[in-house]
Protein backbone atom coordinates (compact mmCIF):
# COMPACT_ATOMS: atom_id res chain seq x y z
CA UNK A 1 0.00 0.00 0.00
CA UNK A 2 2.66 2.46 -0.37
CA UNK A 3 1.02 4.11 -3.22
CA UNK A 4 -1.35 5.70 -0.61
CA UNK A 5 -0.08 8.17 2.12
CA UNK A 6 -1.62 9.56 4.77
CA UNK A 7 -1.60 13.57 5.14
CA UNK A 8 -2.42 15.04 8.32
CA UNK A 9 -2.67 18.85 8.51
CA UNK A 10 -4.05 21.52 10.87
CA UNK A 11 -3.29 25.02 9.03
CA UNK A 12 -3.89 28.47 11.09
CA UNK A 13 -6.12 31.09 10.73
CA UNK A 14 -5.86 34.37 12.38
CA UNK A 15 -6.93 38.11 11.92
CA UNK A 16 -4.90 41.13 12.43
CA UNK A 17 -6.74 43.04 16.13
CA UNK A 18 -5.96 47.05 15.88
CA UNK A 19 -4.49 48.10 19.00
CA UNK A 20 -6.05 51.50 20.45
CA UNK A 21 -3.35 53.68 22.86
CA UNK A 22 -5.64 52.11 25.59
CA UNK A 23 -4.04 48.90 24.43
CA UNK A 24 -0.02 50.69 24.67
CA UNK A 25 -1.08 51.99 28.03
CA UNK A 26 -1.57 48.84 29.25
CA UNK A 27 1.77 47.22 28.25
CA UNK A 28 3.39 50.56 29.89
CA UNK A 29 1.61 50.26 32.92
CA UNK A 30 2.14 46.72 33.32
CA UNK A 31 6.00 47.12 32.51
CA UNK A 32 5.86 50.07 35.26
CA UNK A 33 6.39 47.92 38.28
CA UNK A 34 10.48 46.42 37.26
CA UNK A 35 10.82 49.98 36.39
CA UNK A 36 12.57 50.83 40.05
CA UNK A 37 14.87 47.09 39.36
CA UNK A 38 15.88 48.50 36.22
CA UNK A 39 16.87 51.67 37.81
CA UNK A 40 19.09 49.64 40.19
CA UNK A 41 21.37 48.86 37.45
CA UNK A 42 21.74 51.94 35.28
CA UNK A 43 21.01 55.67 35.23
CA UNK A 44 17.98 55.33 32.42
CA UNK A 45 15.81 52.84 31.08
CA UNK A 46 13.78 52.21 27.53
CA UNK A 47 11.30 49.67 27.01
CA UNK A 48 10.68 48.41 23.72
CA UNK A 49 7.50 46.65 22.61
CA UNK A 50 8.07 44.21 20.21
CA UNK A 51 5.44 43.65 18.20
CA UNK A 52 4.55 41.17 15.05
CA UNK A 53 7.37 38.09 16.25
CA UNK A 54 6.40 34.31 15.53
CA UNK A 55 3.05 34.28 17.29
CA UNK A 56 -0.01 35.66 15.93
CA UNK A 57 -0.97 36.89 18.83
CA UNK A 58 1.93 39.76 18.65
CA UNK A 59 0.70 40.77 15.27
CA UNK A 60 -1.33 44.12 14.81
CA UNK A 61 -2.02 47.00 13.45
CA UNK A 62 -2.50 50.62 14.31
CA UNK A 63 -2.91 54.09 12.95
CA UNK A 64 0.65 55.93 13.67
CA UNK A 65 -1.48 58.83 14.48
CA UNK A 66 -2.48 57.51 17.83
CA UNK A 67 1.35 57.67 19.16
CA UNK A 68 1.23 61.55 18.47
CA UNK A 69 0.16 62.18 22.30
CA UNK A 70 2.22 61.72 24.82
CA UNK A 71 2.07 58.24 27.00
CA UNK A 72 2.22 58.64 30.83
CA UNK A 73 5.37 56.24 32.04
CA UNK A 74 8.33 55.92 34.27
CA UNK A 75 10.92 54.98 31.01
CA UNK A 76 12.43 57.50 29.59
CA UNK A 77 12.20 56.32 25.98
CA UNK A 78 9.70 53.82 24.98
CA UNK A 79 9.95 52.46 21.15
CA UNK A 80 7.08 49.83 19.88
CA UNK A 81 8.59 47.81 17.02
CA UNK A 82 6.89 45.77 14.07
CA UNK A 83 9.77 43.17 12.91
CA UNK A 84 7.91 41.72 9.68
CA UNK A 85 7.11 45.53 8.45
CA UNK A 86 10.50 46.53 9.59
CA UNK A 87 9.63 49.67 11.21
CA UNK A 88 10.17 51.44 14.46
CA UNK A 89 8.20 54.15 16.17
CA UNK A 90 9.28 55.81 19.27
CA UNK A 91 6.55 57.02 21.46
CA UNK A 92 6.08 60.50 22.72
CA UNK A 93 6.47 60.18 26.43
CA UNK A 94 5.55 62.28 29.46
CA UNK A 95 7.71 60.89 32.97
CA UNK A 96 5.10 60.55 35.80
CA UNK A 97 7.99 61.78 38.21
CA UNK A 98 8.29 65.45 37.63
CA UNK A 99 12.05 66.82 37.69
CA UNK A 100 11.83 68.29 41.43
CA UNK A 101 10.94 64.65 42.52
CA UNK A 102 14.20 63.35 41.49
CA UNK A 103 16.22 65.25 43.75
CA UNK A 104 16.97 64.76 47.02
CA UNK A 105 14.81 66.16 49.73
CA UNK A 106 17.94 68.18 51.20
CA UNK A 107 18.83 70.14 47.90
CA UNK A 108 17.04 72.44 46.33
CA UNK A 109 16.77 73.27 42.17
CA UNK A 110 18.57 76.30 41.13
CA UNK A 111 15.97 78.94 40.11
Amino acid sequence: MDEYKTFFNAPCAAWIATISRDDIQRVLASKEPKHATYRTRCDVAWLVINADTESTSTWFEFDPSHLADPFLTDFSRVFLVQHFKGKAFELNVRTKRSNEAEIPNNLTPNR
